[in-house]
């Protein structure tokens, strides 16, 4: 059960990747980094879920040292 502390950390880390790598290729609804100005045009969209991805990498990455730290 102690394994649970790292599982959002990891889950984070993981979308921030997927989303970096593999950003979505049309604009929608459901999946990515949606704003008034990310949706207007492709260009917008595909920068603003890159950098999201990276934000969210990073972001994860902190977390999970910060879990690590606090488990022991």
């Amino acid at each position: 059960m102690k394994f649970v502390v790292f599982l959002i950390p990891l889950l984070i880390v993981v979308v921030g990747w997927l989303l970096f790598k593999f950003p979505p290729k049309n604009i929608n609804w459901f999946l990515g980094y949606r704003t008034k100005k990310s949706m207007k045009d492709k260009k917008a969209w595909k920068e603003a879920n890159e950098y999201c991805g990276k934000l969210f990498f990073a972001i994860g990455l902190i977390e999970l040292v910060i879990s690590f730290v606090l488990f022991l």
